[in-house]
């Protein structure tokens, strides 16, 4: 599913590797094998063992632990 920013949602059969491909060059990131996130609605990022962040939208999504490193190089911060 694709979620907008007018709460429209999106069904899609292709997997997250197409979609991360075409917005590769955009201020999205893959942060989960289950999420692509758009980086410009990220608020706050909530310290744990993977990890979460929050987005404008009060959404709360999990960052996988293999994917925090990537996460804190696009917003230029060393590793917690």
């Amino acid at each position: 599913c694709i979620y907008l920013d007018n709460n429209q949602k999106i069904i899609s059969t292709r997997n997250l590797g197409y979609y991360e491909k075409i917005v590769s060059e955009k201020p999205f990131l893959r942060i989960h094998n289950s999420f692509i996130v758009n980086m410009k609605k990220v608020v706050k990022y909530i310290k744990g063992d993977e990890g979460y962040v929050v987005l404008e939208n009060k959404k709360i999504i999990k960052v996988a632990r293999s994917r925090k490193e990537e996460l804190f190089r696009f917003f230029n911060i060393a590793a917690l």
